[in-house]
């Protein structure tokens, strides 16, 4: 007989609702953990990769700054061996100037120059002196004042005869941010703000009053440095300048030398700013003309 079990089929075990919960939740757990991981890795990388991107502008900064401290230095270096950066003006002349200063002609006023031109340069300067001459004391303001009021006669009379312009730079500390020349005059096709003067200025110069010797050495220093600072800036091969009081004007210039680094220095004779003899001898020579001309006519 046979019995109602067949004990040779396996048998099947039936696992509980509980403990498919439980693997359930230990996959979910070790998945998260799995996650976990792999963001915390992730964040890992972002920061390292955060601080090698600061570390990396870090070196560019500073490789930056290096090289600009080194520009720096070698500018000054070069600046220095220029004279421009010498304590005083007279540690300049001292260094620089002496023994490289030399005399040069020039020609004012002259009797074969255009009429129109020297009669109207004439009419301009004796109308700045005579404004002068009514002051009881003059002072560099004062000077300043009027020499813009000449030079702006003079540009406006000879606008379609002159390449310049004029600038008043009393104060102005263009020069090095540091040095204000008094007068400053550039080409008049050039519009620039007054910070970026030394770029483009051509002719420079200093007013000093009545009671203050033309030939007193520190002025001649002040200009002479100056005019050098421009050199250097410009690359230009020679640059202009002058010395002015009530009574005379000083011309000078700055030129340099096969070797960049080395100038000459000129100045000219004192010249008086207006020249009576040369009105009388204007009028003698008119005369001289027309007694000319009658002894034709007989």
């Amino acid at each position: 007989m046979m019995n109602g079990n067949d004990n040779n089929q396996p048998e099947t075990r039936i696992i509980p609702q509980s403990e498919l919960e439980l693997k359930y939740l230990l996959a979910l757990e070790e998945t998260k953990r799995a996650n976990k991981k792999i963001e915390e890795e992730e964040k890992t990388k972002r920061e390292n990769k955060k601080i090698e991107e600061e570390e990396q502008t870090k070196r560019k900064t500073i490789e930056e700054q290096e090289q600009t401290k080194r520009m720096k230095i070698k500018h000054t270096q070069s600046l220095t061996l220029n004279g421009i950066l010498w304590s005083s003006h007279q540690n300049f002349y001292v260094n620089v100037v002496h023994g490289n200063l030399y005399d040069f002609e020039i020609d004012w006023v002259s009797s074969n120059d255009n009429d129109y031109f020297n009669d109207t340069i004439k009419i301009c300067i004796k109308d700045y002196l005579n404004k002068l001459s009514s002051l009881k004391r003059v002072y560099e303001t004062d000077l300043q004042t009027n020499f813009n009021d000449l030079i702006a006669n003079l540009l406006n009379a000879f606008d379609d005869f002159t390449l310049l312009q004029y600038k008043d730079t009393v104060g102005s500390s263009y020069l090095e941010s540091k040095f204000s020349p008094d007068c400053t005059f550039i080409f008049k096709n050039i519009n620039v703000e007054i910070n970026c003067l030394q770029d483009f200025a051509v002719c420079l110069g200093e007013l000093k009053c009545s009671d203050k010797d033309m030939t007193e050495r520190r002025f001649t220093d002040q200009l002479l440095q100056y005019l050098s600072i421009l050199l250097t800036k410009q690359m230009r091969p020679k640059i202009y300048g002058f010395l002015l009081n009530t009574e005379y004007i000083k011309f000078y210039y700055v030129e340099r030398r096969p070797n960049p680094s080395n100038y000459n220095f000129y100045q000219s004779k004192s010249l008086p700013i207006y020249d009576s003899s040369s009105e009388k001898s204007s009028i003698n020579n008119r005369q001289k003309i027309t007694t000319n001309e009658k002894s034709k006519n007989n």
